[in-house]
């Protein structure tokens, strides 16, 4: 078959969506053609490019274009700088004007280059899109409907599109487009031989299209992944007699913001400064890690970002993996699934008791819950201190992890997305 994945960012820097299609792609691409089209920013990458035996090629909007050359414009006079940053807020309240006063919350131009780069392509057997970007779906029907319409479609929903808390700019705007954007994804559903969703559409799928059940298939993130078998350490994690504890990925003010965490952490290093906890991040809470670390110096390191190859070797070297639940439960953190995949003991701290990881580390049986909701007692910190002592040696082979969470496994979804494309057109 001749399979094109529909994406955002991917490589060489992947989105967490990204990592899920590469994860597919590798289970794909041995019997079938793959070609992945992505939305990502171009400086210095080739538009088309034959990576690990599939294809990538890359597309951008004019308006996306443009705010990537400003951006990326650093070597210039201070008031070059100024400049820019005008042009910059122009470009934005362009791109928030078109999000208000469009019928829909999808941005037309970008339908476009998805589009375009599928027009150019021949004998497309099937097509899958992913959300994040919902444009990707429009586009996907826009090509069923006026090229190919043999094409098959099976879209693969990560993040949410009519109830996201953030796509649509404002509360007002999303419940105003609310009826207009249920519509798009109705038609979605119509027009797909399959439609593979994650936990954030669980509540979405009840309650808006449980009449087409036939077709709506559960998964979880394809991020079950032996990251770790192959990867040489130099030093053991506890050779410096610390306890070693890591958290990789994003932090968020809004979505997964730190500072519970931070707070607890000091208490832990405070009866037991024994531990250091490494940081390998980005986004807008890193300036609170840093706030921390420099209250405690020998004990929290924010590394900054690192290449992904990197934090998998952290991650390997750490006696205790760190997570920091989404305030939003119903996205589950992808890094999770890589977590377990190291086989690691985790120390997770959520928001609510609606967390599925709460569940799922109870299933994996190397997991310490925290509910931050709620004052921490010293008796509490105690039993997290001797959870990490405890365990900070323990490890669960990837097999047994694969076996425990095999939904979640690359094959597993590879094989029902084939499964359907089989069924249809036999």
């Amino acid at each position: 078959m001749k399979i094109v994945f529909l994406t955002s960012s991917y490589y060489p820097f992947f989105s967490a969506i990204g990592r899920c299609v590469y994860n597919l792609v590798n289970e794909l691409k041995h019997d079938n053609e793959i070609i992945v089209i992505s939305n990502m920013v171009q400086k210095n990458l080739d538009k088309t490019v034959d990576f690990e035996a599939h294809t990538i090629m890359r597309v951008r909007t004019k308006a996306m274009l443009r705010r990537d050359d400003l951006l990326a414009n650093n070597n210039i006079s201070i008031l070059g700088k100024v400049s820019n940053k005008v042009k910059l807020f122009f470009l934005r309240a362009q791109g928030y004007l078109n999000a208000i006063l469009s019928k829909e919350t999808v941005e037309k131009s970008l339908i476009n280059e998805y589009f375009d780069a599928l027009s150019k392509l021949d004998n497309v057997d099937l097509i899958i899109p992913t959300c994040y970007p919902f444009e990707a779906v429009v586009a996907a029907q826009e090509y069923k409907d006026k090229i190919n319409s043999k094409v098959q479609i099976i879209p693969f929903l990560f993040d949410k599109f009519a109830d996201s808390p953030t796509l649509h700019r404002n509360k007002y705007n999303q419940e105003v487009k609310y009826k207009y954007n249920l519509l798009l994804e109705e038609q979605m559903i119509k027009s797909s031989t399959r439609v593979l969703y994650v936990d954030s559409w669980i509540q979405k799928m009840k309650k808006y299209f449980s009449q087409y059940e036939e077709k709506l298939v559960h998964v979880e993130h394809p991020l079950i992944i032996d990251h770790f078998t192959n990867i040489a350490t130099a030093d053991e994690a506890d050779s410096d007699g610390y306890i070693n504890v890591t958290y990789t990925g994003v932090l968020d003010k809004a979505v997964r913001p730190p500072t519970i965490t931070l707070n607890i952490i000091s208490k832990i290093i405070e009866k037991n400064n024994r531990f250091r906890f490494h940081f390998y991040v980005l986004g807008n809470a890193v300036d609170e890690v840093d706030y921390f670390a420099k209250k405690y110096p020998e004990n929290i390191m924010n590394h900054g970002q690192v290449e992904s190859n990197v934090a998998l070797l952290k991650i390997k070297q750490s006696n205790i993996l760190l997570s920091i639940g989404n305030t939003d439960t119903t996205l589950i953190p992808s890094k999770i699934f890589e977590y377990m995949s190291s086989g690691k003991p985790i120390i997770h701290f959520y928001h609510s008791d609606d967390d599925r990881v709460i569940s799922m580390l109870k299933d994996f049986e190397l997991g310490y819950c925290v509910d931050q909701n709620i004052e921490i007692r010293d008796s509490e910190i105690v039993s997290l201190i001797d959870f990490c002592i405890s365990k900070k040696n323990s490890n669960k082979s990837f097999e047994e992890v694969q076996r425990t969470f095999y939904k979640a496994s690359p094959k597993h979804i590879s094989n029902i997305i084939l499964n359907a494309g089989k069924e249809i057109s036999g």
